[in-house]
């Protein structure tokens, strides 16, 4: 039985217009499979954890799509809560920061984002993700969940980590230089209530690089945290990262290895 009286919440920012990546409706609906769409990856693992949470979907007006397939799918199994997301301020970049500060009077102690156009896949089927990171968040105020990463030019395109010995000692979103300094990304991450303004504040100077990001982030909260590693974590952003996911899965469920293709290229 589900815990109801830890007080959680999971954030998912549904906000981004559907133009950026040529879709023709919300990404986050894209049909995998018969039966989920990408977003249902999120709520699998929401469903998967010990305690009921609140789900705040942060959504923009074109967005009522999502707001209906959630409500029909998910309004009878969590307490969920859709609330618009303010106007973009012209100085911050950082279209999930904006989001995620649309949420902040409905956070809980502890807090956990996670990406509804993405995919997130662990080998340790024993512990479900959100309950590790509420677990990390019972140790320290905030907690990464890591995908390794060896390829430069994917680490350009996320939120880059360092970790050695099982924490985080660097952080730069979209690294630019020195992109080879970097071993993984982020795929969510969560954090307490009290402080979220100085690790949005991190995040918001890495993305502009703004003053002495990096100085920031080895003084905040954020530094030398352990961390959470996934096995998987597909952005489902253009259709070349959704055509090569599909076609992974396919061969999958056909017995064949994709690692063949990269053997045999």
């Amino acid at each position: 039985m589900k815990n109801k009286t830890e007080p959680v919440t999971i954030i998912l920012p549904c906000s981004d217009g559907i133009s950026d990546s040529n879709f023709p409706y919300p990404k986050e609906l894209i049909k995998i499979n018969e039966e989920m769409s990408v977003i249902d990856f999120s709520f699998h693992h929401i469903l998967a954890s010990q305690i009921k949470p609140r789900v705040v979907v942060i959504v923009a007006p074109n967005k009522f799509e999502t707001v209906r397939y959630l409500f029909e799918r998910y309004n009878d199994k969590v307490d969920l809560v859709f609330v618009f997301q303010k106007s973009r301020e012209q100085k911050v970049t950082n279209a999930n920061a904006i989001a995620i500060r649309s949420a902040e009077h409905l956070f809980s102690d502890k807090n956990i984002l996670l990406m509804p156009d993405t995919i997130i896949e662990r080998k340790d089927n024993q512990t479900s993700l959100i309950d590790t990171m509420l677990a990390a968040l019972n140790r320290q105020s905030f907690v990464f969940a890591h995908k390794k990463e060896v390829s430069v030019t994917r680490l350009k395109l996320f939120g880059a980590l360092k970790i050695e010995d099982d924490v985080v000692v660097d952080y730069e979103d979209k690294p630019v230089d020195n992109s080879a300094g970097y071993n993984a990304f982020w795929a969510s991450f969560g954090f307490k209530r009290e402080v979220f303004e100085e690790v949005i504040s991190v995040i918001e100077g890495s993305t502009l690089k703004k003053g002495n990001y990096k100085r920031d982030f080895q003084k905040s909260v954020m530094h030398k945290t352990s961390t959470v590693e996934v096995s998987e974590y597909i952005d489902i952003a253009t259709w070349t990262h959704l055509n090569a996911y599909l076609m992974r899965q396919y061969l999958e469920q056909s017995g064949i290895d994709p690692g063949f293709f990269k053997v045999n290229k």
